[in-house]
């Protein structure tokens, strides 16, 4: 019984490191990324509306540019990319939706990219106003 424990641990033990990710190279002083302009602003939209903002963002580094992740600060927000890597002087457009239903006043939601570049996260943000429509206010 002993050794099958052993065994078991062996076993469990060799194969941990399967779906390892070597995190250690995530950093590479030379990508660089650059956004045109990292704020959009939607002016007034009528609730229940959504809106999209396109941001270019370029890869000023030698080498390759990776976004390793992107993360909306809002259920209603939504961003969409090419999840290959960007090469060196390469443009992207990465889309950003906000959906205003049941939003109401002042907007702000952020996106956050997660790349390979230093520093290693940058902000997106879109701004505006929702209003709600006349329809829903006399009820």
């Amino acid at each position: 019984m002993r050794y099958l424990i052993y065994f078991l641990f062996f076993l469990v033990a060799c194969n941990s490191g399967e779906n390892y990710q070597n995190t250690s190279n995530l950093i590479d002083n030379n990508a660089q990324i650059s956004v045109e302009n990292n704020i959009f602003n939607f002016g007034e939209i009528i609730q229940g509306e959504k809106v999209t903002a396109q941001f270019t963002i370029k890869n000023t580094g030698s080498s390759d540019l990776i976004i390793v992740n992107v993360k909306t600060s809002c259920g209603c927000t939504a961003a969409s990319w090419n999840k290959n890597p960007l090469t060196s002087g390469r443009e992207e457009v990465i889309e950003v939706t906000f959906n205003s239903e049941n939003k109401i006043g002042k907007q702000e939601k952020t996106v956050s990219l997660l790349t390979n570049a230093t520093p290693n996260t940058t902000i997106l943000t879109i701004i505006g106003n929702v209003i709600v429509p006349e329809k829903k206010l006399k009820r």
